[in-house]
């Protein structure tokens, strides 16, 4: 007990409404003094001058410079606001910061109004908690509460918004799906998975004549161009209509015009197919004789096509030798022959 020359009643109470602790007393005596910390006015309302009210302070403070002794006022002079919800009330019940607040006598780390508990008892109150229900997280993070922020392939990225959370080098399919890279070799804009011809940047898949062959200069060993011929009289070449192969295709002037070559190669003599590709726009047919090694094999009759761009074949069998063959076409009308675009030789 503190000595002095006077006794003090000593009364607590907290200001809700502005958060702050606030003490009243009376003093028995005329000649005790308020101490440095009080004020006979609080709020702009004037207090009876033995009635001391002390506020905005930290710590709890005497509130007369002669107090000796003090009790607390409790509910035999005080009432208690939030009864009968706590059981706080009593002449040995203990001081109540919270009045309004039936939950609880102290602030404790929420504030009074809010419980101090940790429902996913992650050892977070819900009050500091972003995440209450989720007892592996306390923040939101990239994923949102519930949902880890598990990171499987380390790629830096969360594996709720990577969608290839197991290939570290993506995070999204791609052309290629998850696990294989979108790389594209041979700069084409096409990547490898989608490129049949990966190492060829003129094709994306191999077509007749293979990756890294461009088909203008694929040549079948069977095929033999019009333009390409050996010999030739009263013929022309022209590219004047699409849809031939190579480079272009031979026009027949007349009666009498012909094309040669002499180049037909054959491994095993035998039977052969003859095969002429060709083009016939005009009115009617326009048949030509084939001459096999000087031998006239027949007449071939090209007919009509719907235009001149409108590629047909025309077809005839003979016997080939070993070696090189002579193989010629000649127009039998006055009209010519076929636009003619290529001979190709085939086993029956």
């Amino acid at each position: 007990m503190l000595k002095g020359r006077a006794k003090c009643r000593l009364f607590f109470f907290f200001a809700a409404d502005n958060g702050r602790f606030a003490a009243t007393g009376e003093c028995t005596v005329r000649d005790c003094r308020p101490s440095r910390y009080m004020s006979r006015r609080a709020q702009g309302t004037r207090i009876p001058p033995k009635a001391l009210l002390l506020i905005a302070v930290p710590t709890l403070l005497w509130l007369c410079s002669c107090l000796t002794e003090f009790s607390v006022k409790n509910s035999a002079t005080d009432p208690d606001t939030d009864s009968p919800f706590d059981t706080d009330t009593g002449p040995s019940a203990p001081l109540d910061l919270c009045p309004r607040d039936p939950g609880k006598t102290r602030p404790g780390t929420c504030g009074c109004g809010i419980p101090d508990v940790d429902q996913d008892s992650d050892g977070h109150l819900n009050c500091k908690d972003k995440c209450p229900t989720d007892p592996n997280k306390d923040k939101a993070g990239q994923c949102g509460c519930g949902t880890p922020d598990d990171d499987a392939d380390h790629d830096g990225t969360p594996d709720c918004v990577d969608n290839c959370d197991e290939d570290p080098n993506k995070t999204e399919p791609g052309q290629c799906d998850c696990g294989k890279p979108d790389n594209d070799a041979d700069s084409d804009s096409t990547p490898d998975c989608l490129d049949e011809c990966d190492e060829d940047p003129n094709k994306t898949e191999p077509e007749e004549c293979g990756c890294n062959v461009p088909e203008d200069f694929c040549v079948d060993p069977n095929l033999y161009e019009a333009e390409e011929y050996s010999s030739k009289s009263g013929c022309s070449w022209s590219a004047a209509v699409a849809g031939y192969t190579g480079e272009g295709f031979m026009v027949f002037t007349g009666n009498g015009s012909w094309i040669e070559w002499n180049n037909v190669q054959i491994d095993s003599p035998g039977e052969y197919i003859l095969t002429f590709r060709y083009a016939n726009g005009g009115l009617t047919g326009r048949p030509c004789a084939v001459v096999v090694n000087g031998v006239d094999i027949g007449t071939l009759e090209f007919a009509q096509t719907s235009t001149w761009s409108d590629w047909q074949t025309d077809t005839v069998t003979d016997t080939l030798l070993v070696g090189p063959n002579r193989i010629r076409v000649t127009a039998n009308t006055a009209a010519g022959g076929p636009n003619l675009d290529s001979l190709h030789v085939s086993l029956p």
